[in-house]
This record gives structure tokens, C-alpha cells and sequence, in this order.
């Protein structure tokens, strides 16, 4: 009686295990197919690999290079999945930092941890933390309208971004069925593209 159970116990483990393989050959595949489809829309060129080699679409907007990737981090248990986007920056006389204003930076600023640039509008402000040095040539970037909407459009997305020397990067978790879009990843990197010109 106790081989039948054994037998029945292993026979389940391997279906199982056969069904969770299968699965995800077609979520790789349907991948594949998304991913093969957003470069052809933005008129980039699409490198495979698996995600752990970051699949990568490389392309040119207003003749301007950019790189998209999907970078996986093991954290804990879990993996997370990040979206980046990069372009060139040469630039050396300006570093930006600008991230969604979340409960831990306010904290922060109150004990008197750490400082960011204050535009005036309290909109802004409250929404967005925008760092970075020279400060007064962050200031009178951060004052900018259209830095002001690009930055916005940005963190309401979930990026955070760094713009330094060699490249400007706009980091978040990804979302498959939000991100993987082509619409909206050009919008994105209109944005970050936007934001870098400001920031020459």
C-alpha cells in the first residue's frame, strides 16, 4: 500500500513539474512575441537572450540613442523584475536625482537627514524629490516647466531617475501589462529624453 502512495505522490510531483515548465515556455514565448512587437513599433532593433541577460531593444528617437533592458534581482524569496531606460549623457557640469516623494524622504528631511530642491509649488514639491548638484543649477532646472512635466509624467509612471555621466537611467519595478506598451514606453522615453535636454 505505502509503494502506491509513494508511486502516486512522485507521479503528481512530475505532472506538476511538467505543467510549470510548459507554462512557462508559453509565458517566454508570449514574452518574446510582446517584446518583438514593441521594438518594431519604436523602430528599434530587439537582442533576446533570457531574462537574466536582459533582453534588450536598442533604438534612436529624435536622434537620440536609447537602450530599453529588464534586469531581474533576487530579493528574498522573490524575484523583481526592474524596466530601464538609458540614454547618453555627456554633460559633467550637472548630476539630477528625481524620484517620487514617498513617506521615508519626508521623514528624513524633518530629522534634518536630507535635502532637496524646493521649486515653490507646493504641487510639485509634494510629489516629486529632485536632488542633485551644482545646486543652483538644479534650482533653476527644477523651476523649468517642462522639467516640471516631464518629471511629473516620470514618477507618476513609478521611475526613479539618475542623470550623471556616462548616461541618464529611469528605473521601476515592471509590469508587464502596463509597461510592455508601445504607446506608453514611447511616451516614457520621450520623457527621459526630454528631461536630459533640460538638463544640458
Amino acid at each position: 500500500m505505502e509503494i502506491y502512495i509513494i508511486i502516486s505522490v512522485v507521479f503528481f510531483i512530475g505532472v506538476l513539474v511538467f505543467v510549470a515548465i510548459r507554462f512557462s515556455k508559453i509565458d517566454k514565448r508570449k514574452n518574446e512575441q510582446m517584446l518583438s512587437t514593441v521594438a518594431q513599433d519604436l523602430g528599434a532593433t530587439l537582442q533576446l537572450g533570457n531574462w537574466k541577460t536582459q533582453p534588450v531593444i536598442l533604438g534612436e528617437m529624435r536622434e537620440t540613442p536609447f537602450v530599453i533592458t529588464f534586469r531581474v534581482v533576487q530579493s528574498g524569496n522573490a524575484q523583481v523584475t526592474y524596466l530601464e531606460l538609458r540614454t547618453p549623457f555627456s554633460s559633467p557640469d550637472i548630476q539630477v536625482s528625481v524620484k517620487k516623494h514617498g513617506g521615508g524622504a519626508k521623514l528624513l528631511e524633518k530629522v534634518g537627514l536630507s535635502r532637496h530642491v524646493e521649486t515653490g509649488d507646493s504641487a510639485f514639491d509634494s510629489e516629486v524629490l529632485v536632488k542633485g548638484k551644482p545646486e543652483g543649477k538644479v534650482q533653476a532646472l527644477a523651476y523649468d516647466y517642462g522639467f516640471k512635466n516631464v518629471a511629473l509624467h516620470l514618477t507618476k509612471r513609478g521611475y526613479s531617475i539618475e542623470v550623471k555621466p556616462p548616461s541618464a537611467v529611469a528605473t521601476k519595478a515592471y509590469n508587464r501589462k502596463k509597461d510592455l506598451v508601445s504607446q506608453v514606453l514611447r511616451e516614457d522615453i520621450e520623457a527621459l529624453l526630454g528631461l536630459v535636454r533640460l538638463c544640458r
